[in-house]
């Protein structure tokens, strides 16, 4: 859901593209080229965070690779977490989880448009 929403607010915000890796299965070679055309053609990463997502192999094998690169991540807390990666922890977090959702997205949104902007 809030993948759905942000994905509706990105696109409204007239960013110029988004992708999400739910899309394809993951560790597919489909989803490989796709995180691979990902790192090459965006600027940033918005990475949905959730206990679940925490545990999986593949969202880190995601975000690090943006960070290998040095690109823009931005983790985007959709429900709590007990205990932050330490690659993320000191990266400023947008927080859904509050269920302010108009808040929040004004909130991403300045950190896109900032990312942006550069």
């Amino acid at each position: 859901m809030l993948v759905a929403q942000n994905k509706i607010g990105v696109n409204s915000a007239r960013l110029s593209s988004n992708w999400t890796s739910h899309e394809l299965s993951e560790g597919s070679d489909e989803w490989m080229d796709a995180i691979g055309t990902a790192l090459d053609d965006s600027k940033m990463q918005l990475i949905i965070l959730s206990p679940e997502a925490l545990d999986s192999k593949f969202i880190r094998m995601e975000y690090r690779a943006f960070l290998n690169h040095n690109k823009l991540i931005v983790p985007v807390l959709h429900r709590s977490v007990k205990r932050m990666l330490p690659e993320l922890s000191h990266i400023q977090m947008v927080d859904f989880s509050a269920n302010d959702f108009d808040h929040s997205f004004s909130t991403l949104k300045q950190i896109i448009d900032m990312a942006l902007e550069t």
